[in-house]
């Protein structure tokens, strides 16, 4: 009580951090891309910082042709070939800055190229949580192949070879 008024304080909500796949399939050839977004449960008054790291899985670096990370103000560039390598070292660090409600993110777009493959999985975690508590830690996502548009009603077959007998 101070006076005549009682003090109430109110408990700390530490904010908890996730990452998710808003978008989980990136199509080669085409614009449709994979989005992974990171969020925390309520603002702080203290910024919050996550570690990234892009987890190969099926894929190599060269399946991507961009990828493009939007920061928690809007806005938005194109990592260079380091910074891409710093995301697969898993040392891309991502600023979620006190007060902020923003949601960080990053665009895959997927390398044409003219291998006939299979659905390829990569993914996105997060770790080394600082003024946040760890929550969804990791997202996966896919890239497909590109449709052959002699084949509509085969998806995903884009690169398929034609054997012939001469």
């Amino acid at each position: 009580v101070v006076g005549d008024v009682p003090l109430t304080i109110e408990p700390i909500t530490v904010p908890t951090v996730s990452i998710v796949a808003t978008d989980a399939v990136a199509t080669e050839g085409t614009t449709d891309t994979a989005t992974f977004k990171i969020s925390q449960t309520n603002t702080s008054n203290f910024d919050t910082t996550v570690d990234v790291k892009l987890n190969l899985t099926k894929i190599t670096k060269e399946d991507i042709s961009k990828v493009e990370y939007t920061d928690a103000s809007g806005v938005k560039v194109e990592l260079t070939s380091e910074q891409i390598d710093s995301l697969i070292d898993g040392e891309f660090e991502v600023v979620i800055p006190k007060g902020s409600t923003g949601t960080p993110s990053f665009t895959f777009t997927a390398t044409d190229d003219d291998i006939y493959e299979s659905q390829e999985g990569f993914g996105l975690s997060i770790s080394n949580a600082q003024n946040a508590t760890l929550g969804t830690d990791s997202a996966v996502a896919v890239i497909n192949d590109e449709d052959d548009t002699n084949t509509p009603n085969v998806p995903n077959d884009g690169d398929k070879p034609v054997v012939s007998i001469v």
